[in-house]
């Protein structure tokens, strides 16, 4: 009877289990409730629903708690149980049996006759003993590894760490808390990753497929460990070293690069390959050559083919789709420099930025083909001078072929030459002959003269010149116009000569620098036209018949005096502009221009033989008080100049009368003095008188302004225009 029973109850606690447990781990089950239905131990008589109630809640959810107080007030009414107090102690008993208890080893099969108690006591001795507490301990570090918390080792949100729950002897505390700074570092790391996955930015994104690669390596790592059974605590320390070190460095870059983008984020992990330590200098390298794999496609892809694949605008050159293609290379491209990264030299930055703009230029600009003969293997980023080396010889292949297409397709030089010549005033035989023949023209009111009169004359000045021989193509470029004038303007205030640069070439002739040849022109030709007046052709037999007059003759040799001091000035002048301001400028740039490597630096080549004679001719800032004195001593030229018209045809006028009234009679008058008097022009004389005395003050003022310049050439220019010290005497 008793072998019945118990075999009806071994029968139906296995239904039990078979209803809970899975079939690979029935038998262990099975075994473990026999072993605590054999035991000795006593129960607890004293164990209420309350107090089970109390033990339980801390392992279940609140919601849970309700549903067990539930399910507990039903067990404790039912009238089938006879022991209820004894079976919610088997339940506690059974909740505190966990899978990883079960050992590894096959379980032992269940014998075919129904054991009897003392046999079940022997089962007991069959079944592996328990796990040992560093055996447990270890296994809760391991699941920190992995960022999970475990039965001793808990995660503090608070403190932001992992901490030992139990009171454990210090030294082991110690070890087991260290250890579990691993897995602090992959819970910060996989919290980057969980926060940057989806970043916008490629770089960010190649940043975390190379964390997934270093953590699948960890977690190759943990699953070793897992094998070492017989693993101790400080074997783990030991194993671990390295590891730590690397997840340590991992999670220090996820900390510099947060947030960061492009350049900068190439930077912050660039500043760590160059640690000391071989095995993190290798993992950090390797972190930077994932990271800057696509910074490294857009720049190939930029530098080769001038084109931007920048979908998160992270790379440092930023396109304005907005700007035309005739301010494509001064406005269409931007460069960032807060996305540079950090160890890129100066001059690498720029020729990545001059390389790509120079491919647009020649395909949009200049309708030219272009296919780089550049090898495509970029070399990785960690080699700064290698990379160097592939970016100078992309830039210099590519800006190569665009300046060679702008001096020989283009003609660059030769349109050079020929604003040089008519704008600068370096073709003088031209410049004469035209001034001679708008002279009597430019001296109406502007609103009176009509432009097809201007390009008759300039036409006229082409053929009657050396002008003649130039390249009809280029002299058609060359426009005589008038400005923007008022009612008291006459045409030598506003006539200018213009010279039209089409595309690609105003790119480098722009209109800055046009109106800057505007400037210098508008100066230039007013020194001409004083110059001019001061050196026409006088007729030497006529003065000679004004010195049969005696009374005359003093008046007339003062103007001439005059005359002279200015066209003294004038001359010496006008041959510092020509040839020691222009002339000199010139052979500059054409030697300069030699050498350029880029269109930018063709530029900056040829702004700066502008500002040179802008400089010098007293067109800056810099000498805008030199410049006003200047124009005070040509505008006194220009009022000398008629004054002495005016006094010589009344001279004339004079001669003529004496002559006549000689032959009519040879009676003298009275009042000789007034009589011989009466046909000059007083004004005229009391003007040249003024001009004489301003001119004085006026040429002591512009050589005491160049004498103050900090230039040399200006000082030289002072020496020159007193190189007999004829005002230095004069003024004691």
């Amino acid at each position: 009877m008793e072998n019945k029973s118990c075999k009806n109850n071994t029968a139906m606690l296995m239904k039990l289990i078979s209803l809970h447990i899975p079939n690979h781990l029935a038998e262990a089950y099975m075994l473990y409730i026999q072993r605590i239905l054999s035991s000795n131990l006593s129960q607890s008589p004293s164990l209420e629903i309350s107090s089970f109630l109390q033990q339980t809640k801390r392992r279940v959810s609140d919601q849970a708690n309700i549903k067990l107080s539930n399910l507990c007030s039903i067990l404790s009414t039912s009238s089938k149980l006879n022991k209820p107090k004894e079976v919610l102690h088997l339940l506690l008993k059974l909740s505190d049996f966990k899978t990883e208890f079960v050992p590894g080893n096959p379980i032992l099969s269940l014998p075919k006759q129904i054991p009897q108690a003392q046999d079940v006591q022997k089962i007991d001795l069959l079944i592996p003993s328990k796990p040992s507490f560093e055996a447990l301990l270890i296994r809760d570090i391991l699941y920190a590894f992995q960022g999970t918390e475990g039965k001793y080792l808990t995660y503090s949100r608070l403190d932001d760490r992992f901490a030992i729950r139990q009171e454990i002897p210090e030294s082991i505390k110690y070890v087991a808390e260290s250890l579990a700074e691993l897995g602090w570092l992959y819970k910060k790391i996989d919290k980057f990753l969980k926060n940057n996955e989806e970043f916008p930015s490629i770089i960010c994104q190649s940043f975390c497929a190379s964390l997934k690669v270093e953590l699948k390596e960890y977690f190759r790592f943990i699953a070793l460990l897992e094998t070492q059974t017989t693993a101790k605590l400080k074997m783990i320390e030991m194993w671990t070293m390295e590891p730590l070190e690397r997840m340590r460095w991992i999670a220090l870059i996820c900390e510099a690069v947060e947030g960061l983008k492009g350049g900068n984020f190439i930077s912050a992990v660039y500043s760590y390959c160059k640690y000391g330590d071989p095995g993190i200098q290798v993992l950090v390298c390797r972190i930077l050559d994932s990271v800057s794999q696509p910074f490294l496609e857009i720049i190939e892809k930029w530098m080769l083919d001038g084109e931007l694949t920048d979908v998160f605008h992270e790379f440092f050159v930023e396109e304005n789709i907005e700007i035309s293609e005739d301010k494509l290379w001064t406005d269409k491209y931007k460069l960032i420099k807060d996305l540079v990264p950090g160890f890129f030299l100066p001059e690498i930055v720029e020729k990545i930025f001059i390389t790509g703009k120079s491919i647009n230029f020649l395909r949009k600009c200049c309708q030219e083909e272009w296919k780089s003969e550049t090898p495509l293997d970029l070399p990785k980023l960690r080699d700064i001078q290698a990379v160097k080396t592939w970016v100078e010889r992309a830039a210099e292949a590519t800006n190569a072929q665009l300046i060679g297409i702008l001096f020989s397709k283009y003609r660059l030089l030769e349109h050079a030459k020929c604003i040089r010549k008519y704008i600068l005033l370096a073709q003088g035989d031209f410049h004469h002959y035209l001034m001679n023949q708008l002279n009597d023209i430019l001296k109406e009111p502007a609103r009176k003269i009509h432009k097809h009169n201007l390009v008759s004359i300039l036409e006229n000045a082409f053929r009657a010149s050396n002008a003649q021989n130039d390249d009809w193509d280029l002299l058609n470029k060359l426009s005589s116009t008038l400005e923007e004038y008022t009612t008291l303007d006459i045409g030598w205030d506003v006539f200018i000569l213009r010279y039209q640069v089409d595309a690609p070439l105003n790119t480098i002739f722009n209109e800055q620098s046009m109106k800057q040849y505007t400037k210098i022109f508008k100066l230039f030709w007013r020194i001409k036209r004083v110059y001019f007046y001061m050196n026409s052709y006088t007729d030497c037999s006529e003065m000679l018949q004004l010195q049969q007059m005696k009374d005359v003759r003093y008046i007339l040799h003062k103007s001439q005096m005059l005359k002279l001091e200015i066209m003294h000035f004038i001359n010496n002048l006008y041959h510092y502009l020509m040839v020691e301001v222009q002339e000199n400028a010139w052979n500059w740039f054409q030697k300069s221009i030699e050498n350029v490597e880029d269109l930018d630096k063709l530029i900056e080549v040829h702004q700066q033989f502008l500002d040179t004679i802008l400089e010098r001719a007293f067109l800056n800032i810099e000498n805008e008080k030199v410049y006003k004195r200047l124009l005070k001593i040509l505008e006194l030229g220009l009022r000398f100049k008629m004054s002495q018209e005016t006094l010589i045809s009344s001279a004339f006028d004079e001669l003529n009368r004496r002559t006549k009234s000689e032959n009519d009679d040879d009676q003298p008058h009275e009042n000789v003095e007034f009589y011989n008097l009466s046909r000059l022009s007083i004004e005229s004389i009391h003007e040249i008188d003024r001009i004489k005395l301003v001119y004085a003050d006026e040429i002591q003022l512009f050589r005491k302004s160049l004498s103050d310049a900090n230039k040399v050439h200006l000082r030289f220019l002072a020496f020159r225009l007193d190189f007999n010290e004829f005002y230095t005497i004069k003024n004691g």
